[in-house]
């Protein structure tokens, strides 16, 4: 393994966790991003052989919590009137854009409404979506009061009154929330609990809704939580599709097993 791959992630273990990061600390997180990207697969095998479990989880928290705090101050900065080159997230890996993944869904047209749980600061996807199929309500669904409100901010200024009005905004858990109005749910990559949020919408939503649920793959395993197809064939859910919309994620279409 090379030395530049241990060293940088020793520097983001070493990071403390707390508020908000410095602009040092932001600096790191950036570095770790574009060694990751460009890992062979015995790179990362040998990455992953080489962390504790302790270790990888601190890492995935350390990063998602990076993540969040992008995104909110770049939402932050474009509300405050100052430019800002990109808010996207999901281009840095070289993104395909929502259609490829929601393509999968064939009836697409015909659904009511599209919920994203861990909808976060800037739910682009969700806005994607609504520019592109304007009959479909697009819930966020996020557990972070302060998210909702700039990604409410942000859509009403960036968006079509047409758009924007039909956007709802829901302050809940995942997996404590029940999907039983629901006919597409989206579960974001970053989101904690995925497990835990795809039995309880096993348990409340109707049999027909299709579930996308993002997950890792290659180094990304490292910074998201995963699930197995084993572990989502158990839950009771059949996978009907799949694509990778990025290098470093893959996106599953599920519906509940008859």
């Amino acid at each position: 393994m090379r030395v530049s791959i241990l060293q940088i992630t020793q520097k983001v273990l070493s990071i403390p966790l707390k508020a908000y990061y410095t602009e040092p600390d932001l600096l790191v997180f950036q570095d770790f991003w574009k060694i990751l990207i460009g890992l062979s697969e015995n790179e990362i095998s040998d990455l992953l052989t080489s962390l504790s479990s302790d270790d990888k989880k601190e890492i995935s928290l350390k990063w998602n919590k990076y993540i969040k705090e992008l995104e909110r101050n770049k939402v932050k900065d474009f509300l405050n009137g100052e430019k800002v080159n990109s808010i996207s997230i999901l281009e840095k890996e070289g993104y395909a854009g929502v259609l490829c993944e929601f393509n999968l869904i064939k009836d697409l047209s015909s659904q009511k409404r599209c919920l994203m749980a861990g909808s976060g600061y800037h739910p682009e996807t969700l806005i994607e979506l609504k520019q592109n199929y304007q009959r479909i309500i697009p819930v966020c669904l996020d557990y972070d009061t302060q998210a909702l409100k700039a990604s409410e901010a942000y859509i009403k200024q960036t968006c079509s009154k047409d758009i924007s009005k039909d956007f709802t905004f829901i302050k809940k858990r995942s997996f404590d929330f029940s999907y039983k109005d629901e006919n597409i749910v989206l579960l974001a990559n970053g989101l904690s609990n995925k497990k835990k949020t795809l039995l309880k919408i096993k348990d409340t939503a109707k049999t027909n809704v299709n579930i996308l649920l993002r997950l890792p793959q290659k180094a990304a395993t490292l910074l998201y939580e995963d699930v197995s197809e084993d572990e989502i064939k158990q839950i009771g859910f059949s996978i009907i599709s799949k694509i990778q919309p990025s290098t470093l994620s893959k996106t599953y279409l599920l519906r509940s097993k008859k």
